[in-house]
């Protein structure tokens, strides 16, 4: 898949905006998503098997994506659709941010179907309302 007219790369910042790119079905195994921008993006089926760090995928479509064994980390999940979404050992991680350590924000999210078995989460984790993950198969670390 060539993503060149797609990314528009701030060397400053280090920042990737994908916002709205249709990715679906890509294999981003061993892809670097961090400081990247996918706001809106479709990511439907697509296999993300390394860390998502800092990153925004407010509203995204990752449907049926694999994000097995992800570290998912300090981003932005909010009102994403994760419906029948892998997410078999994934670790929705902390890490450091300017305002101190950051965790997943997941609320609005959905997670009808998805499989959080042994997943793992830290306190920072904020999942949406009425969302029990530990019933899920996530697990508290």
């Amino acid at each position: 898949m060539d993503l060149l007219g797609a990314v528009q790369y701030d060397r400053r910042r280090r920042d990737f905006d994908l916002h709205g790119v249709d990715l679906s079905t890509a294999d981003l195994r061993g892809a670097s998503l961090r400081r990247v921008d996918l706001r809106c993006a479709n990511l439907r089926m697509a296999t993300i098997s390394i860390s998502i760090a800092w990153s925004d995928l407010r509203w995204a479509d990752l449907r049926g994506a694999s994000l097995r064994k992800a570290r998912l980390s300090a981003s932005d999940f909010r009102y994403a659709d994760l419906r029948d979404c892998d997410l078999r050992y994934a670790e929705f991680d902390v890490a450091q941010g300017l305002e101190g350590w950051d965790g997943c924000d997941l609320r609005g999210a959905n997670f009808d179907g998805a499989d959080l078995r042994d997943a793992t989460y830290r306190a920072e984790t904020i999942w949406p309302a009425n969302f029990d993950p530990v019933a899920a198969g996530a697990i508290p670390i």
